[in-house]
């Protein structure tokens, strides 16, 4: 059976209406991707009930309700803008700076990622409506979606991993970092494996590194003091020839690179325009596609509290965009099975992050790449509800595995992939990693300005191609309830990076001018910065219209410097401008407001520990269930019973 077109035109969400009364970044992103997958959108008074609404109006039965910081705790009414939510949510001091300072970030990552999170929930919503308990909530905040954002950094363990926040600005370690080249443009380099880190120093003409056993432990050791030598050689070698070159030979390779771009060559790339993801309108579409592959039977619509509760998910992937979809799914109540090599998921190695991304699955060691592994694939995707992959294309191929074989033994399942860069156009074959991405699309120029380019601390687009591939997975789950059939998912890291761009797009589109950050950039204006005070960091915030009308507090602000965190937002205030404390991220779970907010989840690891990682947002109870342990095959009597009764018929 080939794949190539669709057997319905049909929009997967079509006859689907959404009511919207929000109107705010995160509102805008949710209805843009729902109506571009098919939903009609209308648009409503804030005092009329909406299936999305911004916090305080009301709703559907099953409508959600955006709002900032949660629905109790001591900064519920902190200002509603990203730049507190940061310094509160520990993005601000998290970020990596080239002093001791903190960041103020440009992009706007926690209103997308809400965006997409309650895109999400209302689908959610509306699939469990018909349930006597329905566990999905009705109100997604953007500290949540932040949380959602550091799924494996703010990942806590009985170790504190101070390491994780005291990269710069360039990037983690030497073979995953930005480099200068000859012609004065810019790259990545995202060698974040062991093989990948060696292809890098051979390709560099820099054997001499690798004479060093160290280094052989993989990337995650060349930190500190010690690795200072290798940055300087690689920098040395970068400089001596053009991006273009360097970048074809590391495509040559097989190591992941790519150049960073402003907004505006990035709109403008053939990759861009082949995915087809901004218009010549400079409107954003097409981050996720879904398209039914098959007719078939309508199947059960399951047994509630959950969407997915009774459904099967077989996941095949690695890293953090494949296996934080897996985690979104369970958090929807499917049962997820994921299958790692002997070797495990590469990304393994950075231990309670691992946990972060695969808690609440069961595990299953598989060799794909021998035939006994591939047919057990084969056999578990037969009985398999949804299969979830970001394996590249030609692994798939390579291994017997690719979307044809599984619709021939499945033909009614829901097959989601993500890729790197798509399925089409010049670099569609190409590895890819998250700061790749963030570079192409010009996250990195736009956070470092006239400046170097700067890496962000977040991996954002991993977790918003997980996000979008959910959500195309709930879209076509909307519409297999309906008329039965199998259905095809596809989305990409380029995607999930374009859906970062709103923002400076639209600017484009009427002539306006963008926000951009600099070096160790403080904020865009004196009552829109992060100040120092005795005892810390803090954030002020003022409206662009009423940033005139306090000369007083610029004032005080030349010298805040003197007082404590605390004085200096009493004084603040008391002049009618608004501030925050900068939580660090080493402090984030000694933070009440978010225990108050049951944003953490306590998972007992047999090998790592009682963990402390972000608590599910698309579910009001909590999970319990740990992450698959290295080597392990979780009993899957319930999986191969199904597998023997299919057979059987």
């Amino acid at each position: 059976m080939s794949l190539e077109s669709a057997v319905s035109p049909r929009a997967a969400l079509d006859g689907v209406e959404v009511r919207v009364s929000a109107t705010n970044l995160a509102a805008r992103v949710a209805t843009s991707i729902l109506g571009d997958l098919g939903a009609c959108i209308t648009e409503v008074s804030a005092t009329q009930p909406a299936d999305l609404t911004e916090a305080g109006a009301p709703t559907t039965p099953a409508g959600v309700s955006l709002d900032w910081y949660g629905s109790t705790g001591r900064w519920r009414d902190a200002p509603p803008n990203e730049a507190s939510m940061n310094a509160i949510g520990g993005a601000a001091l998290g970020q990596y700076t080239y002093g001791p300072v903190p960041a103020y970030l440009v992009t706007p990552f926690a209103q997308t990622a809400q965006g997409l999170l309650a895109a999400i929930a209302v689908l959610a919503r509306r699939l469990a409506a018909a349930y006597e308990t329905n566990d999905v909530p009705g109100t997604v905040s953007t500290l949540q979606a932040l949380f959602s954002l550091q799924g494996g950094a703010y990942a806590y363990g009985p170790v504190p991993d101070e390491v994780r926040w005291s990269h710069t600005p360039r990037g983690q370690w030497p073979s995953y970092a930005t480099y200068k080249c000859s012609d004065g443009k810019w790259i990545f380099v995202g060698a974040s494996t062991t093989p990948f880190m060696i292809q890098t120093f051979l390709t560099l003409g820099l054997d001499e590194i690798l004479a060093d056993p160290k280094t052989h432990e993989g990337p995650r050791q060349m930190h500190g003091e010690g690795a200072r030598p290798i940055w300087r050689a690689c920098e040395a070698a970068f400089a001596t020839d053009t991006s273009e070159n360097w970048i074809r030979r590391f495509n040559d390779a097989g190591v992941p690179i790519g150049p960073v771009l402003t907004v505006e060559e990035a709109i403008a790339h053939p990759q861009v325009k082949a995915e087809d993801l901004v218009d010549d309108d400079f409107r954003i579409h097409n981050l996720v596609r879904v398209a039914k592959q098959s007719e078939g039977p309508v199947p059960p619509k399951g047994s509630g509290p959950l969407p997915l509760s009774g459904l099967r998910v077989l996941e095949l992937t690695g890293y953090i965009a494949g296996s934080y979809t897996g985690r979104l799914l369970s958090d929807l109540g499917a049962d997820v099975v994921k299958v790692e090599p002997p070797g495990g998921d590469p990304f393994r190695a950075l231990g309670y992050g691992f946990a972060g991304w695969n808690y609440d699955k069961r595990g299953l060691t598989l060799n794909v790449a021998k035939p006994e592994g591939r047919q057990a694939i084969l056999d578990l995707a037969s009985v398999a509800d949804i299969f979830v992959t970001n394996y590249r294309a030609e692994s798939l191929e390579k291994f017997g595995l690719t979307r044809d074989h599984i619709f021939e033994v499945n033909p009614t399942i829901i097959h989601a992939s993500i890729a790197a860069f798509g399925d089409s156009g010049p670099l569609a074959s190409l590895p890819g990693f998250d700061p790749i991405v963030q570079g192409f699309v010009g996250v990195m120029q736009r956070q470092g300005g006239d400046n170097e380019p700067v890496k962000t601390q977040m991996a954002a687009t991993d977790y918003m191609a997980a996000m979008l591939a959910a959500l195309g997975v709930m879209a076509a789950r909307t519409r297999q309830v309906e008329e039965g059939g199998g259905y095809t998912v596809t989305t990409s890291l380029l995607a999930s990076a374009t859906s970062l761009l709103f923002e400076p797009v639209e600017a484009i589109r009427t002539g306006r001018a963008y926000v951009t950050g600099g070096y160790d950039f403080a904020g865009p204006h004196p009552l829109e910065r992060l100040y120092q005070a005795t005892d810390g960091w803090f954030q002020v915030t003022t409206p662009v219209d009423e940033r005139d009308a306090h000369p007083d507090a610029v004032a005080y602000l030349e010298g805040a410097r003197a007082d404590t965190v605390a004085q200096a937002i009493g004084r603040l205030t008391a002049m009618g401008v608004a501030a925050v404390p900068c939580t660090s991220p080493l402090a984030m779970t000694s933070e009440p407001h978010f225990d108050d907010n049951r944003m953490w989840v306590r998972v007992q690891d047999t090998d790592l520990g009682e963990l402390t990682l972000p608590a599910p947002v698309l579910r009001t109870t909590r999970p319990n269930g740990r992450p698959p342990r290295l080597g392990e095959s979780a009993p899957l009597e319930d999986w191969w019973a199904a597998v023997a009764a299919r057979r059987a018929r």
